[in-house]
């Protein structure tokens, strides 16, 4: 159990879930895993109210986000990474998928990015605004 006024980066390459006890009010926030080792993974479950939250993986990493933010960035470079933010409202998303799983969004306002692999984009929602390339055979699905 761990408290603080003040974060801005969490790096796990555990195969122990990062939980948030209660909402994580930060500014800024990122979240990595599986960045600088090739047998990383990690998870996040976590309750959120940013501004700012990124989230980047190399490997695996599994991600469950409840809460709100204004500006997410996900980066999944490679493997099997993914991100379930259907009980996160996000404004404003941009995203780099190169994972094989799924990335999972509740946007409002707009998302853009480029699917480069077999990970799906899936929304639950229609924001105004969706900019996305299709690389590979990744799509983008409406639920």
């Amino acid at each position: 159990h761990i408290t603080t006024p003040h974060l801005e980066k969490i790096y796990s390459a555990s195969q122990f879930a990062v939980r948030s006890k209660g909402v994580l009010n930060f500014p800024t926030l990122v979240l990595q895993s599986g960045m600088f080792s090739e047998t990383a993974s990690g998870a996040f479950e976590m309750e959120l109210d940013c501004e700012n939250l990124t989230v980047e993986d190399n490997q695996a990493v599994y991600c469950k986000m409840s809460g709100r933010v204004d500006n997410l960035v996900i980066n999944f470079y490679s493997g099997d990474a993914r991100f379930d933010g259907r009980n996160l409202t996000a404004q404003k998303v941009q995203f780099f998928h190169r994972s094989s799983n799924d990335i999972i969004l509740n946007v409002q306002q707009e998302v853009r990015g480029t699917l480069y692999s077999t990970g799906n984009l899936v929304l639950k929602n229609q924001p105004p605004i969706v900019e996305v390339e299709r690389l590979y055979s990744g799509r983008v699905i409406y639920e």
